[in-house]
Order: C-alpha cells, then structure tokens, then sequence
C-alpha cells in the first residue's frame, strides 16, 4: 500500500484497501470541485499517480461556492457514510495531502477555501 494510502487508512476506520482508495478519491474530487482548475494541477503534481486526476474533473470544471458542511454532505453521499464519518475522513485526507505540499502550496490552496474549511487541515 502506497504512503499516502497507509496514511490515511491508519486514520480511519475503512475497512479495505479499496475503501481506502475510494474515500481518497471522494475527497479529492469533492476538493477539486471547490477550487480552480489551475490549483487542482498543482496540487496532483503531489499526489500518487493514481490519485492525481482525482483532485479535477478535467473535462467539465467549475469552481463552485459551498462551504465545509455541503462539503461532508457530497463526500458522506458519495461515500454511504455518516455527515460526521465523512468530515473526519476529509480531515484525514486533506492533512494527509497538506503534509505532501510544498512550496507555499498549503497554503495556496487554504487561501481558495474559506475559512471554515481550515477544520479540514
């Protein structure tokens, strides 16, 4: 299991290494609908291989306004899991993916978000 992964599996309580895969990918493509497109590229460069198209849908991106609650609502919806399962596994991944960036990058993406979402990181 790759870092990142065993990372976050080590902080939750999914069950598989395919739950594992399958709450990042929630996040990530949650998250990438929340910030531009242009952050999303960044931010896959630090990302495993098989998450980095993950962060951005490539073909039909939109920023869109929604704050950190609607945020656990689409992870929770995406993922059959508790709005509180859901906001804890967000906080997983987004930390995990914070300590992966550099180059004044976290704190790039914290300045798309408000600041609600810094319950995330």
């Amino acid at each position: 299991m790759d870092t990142f992964n065993h990372r976050v599996s080590s902080d939750t309580d999914a069950d598989s290494e395919e739950e594992v895969r399958e709450t990042i990918e929630a996040v990530l493509s949650t998250l990438g609908q929340r910030i531009s497109q242009e952050e999303g590229r960044k931010l896959a460069a630090f990302l495993p291989a098989e998450f980095e198209t993950s962060i951005i849908d490539w073909e039909s991106h939109s920023e869109k306004a929604f704050g950190v609650d609607e945020f656990a609502e689409r992870v929770a919806d995406e993922l059959d899991v508790s709005k509180q399962e859901a906001h804890h596994r967000s906080q997983v991944v987004v930390h995990t993916l914070a300590k992966e960036l550099t180059g004044g990058e976290e704190s790039k993406l914290r300045n798309q978000l408000p600041t609600e979402y810094d319950t995330l990181f």
